[in-house]
């Protein structure tokens, strides 16, 4: 596809990466970057909904394959600022709709990488610290082969919300109530990966399905298993005392193998186990609805 690249919004990504390196970056930090971007991109961008299962980027040069999974790619930008995501995030949205117009082609994701292969090809200057650009050959991505995305521990999923914003939801693990998610306890309009660690959680998990709803917006939007640290270890599905005899006075613990535990008074108040509208197993569309009124502005 040959059109008219403007390269200078790809060279303002990269002078992100020199102000805060003080050099250039290596090409998985970039991939990282990209990708994380890619993942956050809004759908009306492009023109299919693979982009939200897009789980890796593959670089082929000259020479050899670099290869960058969504698991891996935080291991390469967790030194990062917000600046960097920022930059990139609005960078990625605006060349996509002008290669978009400039093609006349609704926006995929191997037209986008197609456009950002001949832009770095066109910059003179050296852009990485590891690899030549002008040896790229082709950049490829690749998505999860199921139709219906599973989720690992560790994934990020974001979960739409009213008025353009979204919840920030980490699986944790796998139990016999169902995937157990941690939740950002913070209503979202754009984020970056690394001021989650920052951030409040809710006091309890919640429940739901290992794969993301086949309708909807639910995306994973990035992998980091540094983020379980946010949570207890052990998985609890609490048990109210306004429902159970048993839970009385203040509340129940269970884990996935039957094991149960009372709860003081002070740990029930910071949960919320009494309250009338406490919940912890839901469906999707249950999810959405009850974050809408948890989540804190």
């Amino acid at each position: 596809m040959k059109v008219n690249i403007d390269t200078s919004e790809v060279l303002e990504l990269f002078r992100a990466f020199n102000e805060e390196q003080e050099g250039k970056p290596q090409l998985k930090t970039w991939l990282g970057v990209l990708l994380w971007s890619l993942q956050n991109t809004s759908i009306d961008d492009f023109a299919d909904e693979k982009i939200n299962s897009l789980r890796e980027i593959t670089v082929h040069t000259n020479t050899k394959k670099i290869k960058l999974t969504v698991d891996k790619a935080v291991d390469y930008t967790s030194d990062l600022n917000d600046n960097c995501f920022v930059v990139a995030s609005d960078i990625v949205a605006d060349f996509a709709k002008k290669v978009s117009k400039e093609s006349n082609k609704k926006m995929t994701a191997e037209i986008f990488f197609d456009s950002i292969t001949e832009a770095l090809h066109q910059i003179k200057d050296p852009l990485f610290e590891d690899v030549d650009q002008h040896d790229i050959e082709k950049i490829l991505p690749g998505y999860s082969s199921s139709k219906t995305q599973k989720i690992k521990k560790g994934d990020v999923v974001s979960v739409p919300l009213p008025k353009d914003s979204f919840a920030l939801m980490v699986a944790i693990g796998d139990t016999s109530f169902g995937t157990g998610y941690g939740v950002i306890d913070k209503r979202f309009n754009n984020f970056s990966p690394n001021q989650l660690k920052d951030e409040e959680v809710l006091k309890y998990p919640l429940f739901g399905s290992n794969k993301l709803p086949e309708k909807g917006k639910w995306k994973m939007v990035f992998h980091d298993e540094s983020l379980l640290n946010l949570f207890p270890g052990t998985l609890e599905k609490f048990h109210s005392p306004l429902l159970f005899e048993e839970a009385k006075p203040f509340g129940l613990a269970e884990t996935s193998d039957g094991t149960l535990r009372k709860l003081s008074k002070e740990e029930a108040d910071k949960i919320g186990v009494a309250e009338k509208d406490f919940k912890q197993v839901m469906l999707p569309e249950e999810i959405e609805r009850y974050l809408d009124r948890k989540l804190h502005n």
